[in-house]
């Protein structure tokens, strides 16, 4: 079984960005929840509740669909489980933490695009299967097809069967609108570890 969030960022909304070390916090933004076959739209207030050892996966994605903008989750911040702080010896102990070590990973896709060929057009005649329009004088430059790889990062992990409560966590990510340079922003969601 998984659970993906979703968190849906306006990049055309979002203040100056922060640095890594000092990312730029924002309020809650709301998500788009995928559970059990259901996919819903929640206020970013919402707790997102697992089951015992179920897989969730997060991303962090554009809410205005914009192709010049990239989001990428960076960092995973594991801050308070039942109101109680967490440390670095509680993450790392398999049963007492509230969800294995993160996978960073990222899933590839293609989108099409095309492109001019190379050749040098020249004027001509249009062809006879241009019904209305053959035999008029026509310039053409070939097409190609092709597809540019995108990459959309996410992080992956597993939430607890061994304890149960919420974990209030920090999500850190990038946001690139040059592909070089990495604007940093942060907010805090919260995750019901072993209750549904």
């Amino acid at each position: 079984m998984t659970t993906q969030i979703n968190f849906l960022v306006d990049s055309t909304k979002l203040p100056a960005g922060g640095t890594l070390a000092n990312p730029t916090w924002l309020p809650h933004p709301n998500f788009s929840l995928q559970q059990d076959g259901v996919t819903t739209v929640q206020n970013g207030d919402y707790t997102v509740n697992i089951k015992a050892n179920e897989q969730v996966i997060l991303r962090v994605v554009d809410a205005n669909g914009t192709v010049t903008s990239r989001l990428a989750p960076y960092s995973l911040l594991a801050n308070s489980f039942k109101g109680e702080p967490l440390s670095d010896a509680i993450m790392r102990d398999a049963a007492n933490r509230p969800i294995n070590i993160p996978e960073f990973d990222e899933q590839r896709g293609g989108v099409p695009y095309m492109t001019y060929g190379t050749d040098n057009p020249q004027w001509g005649t249009a062809p006879q299967s241009y019904q209305n329009w053959k035999g008029c004088p026509m310039i053409a430059q070939s097409l190609r097809a092709s597809n540019a790889t995108i990459y959309d990062p996410f992080i992956q992990f597993e939430g607890s069967g061994n304890v149960q409560g919420v974990l209030e966590y920090g999500l850190v990510f990038g946001v690139t609108n040059d592909g070089s340079n990495i604007a940093y922003y942060a907010f805090d969601p919260k995750l019901g570890i072993n209750s549904r």
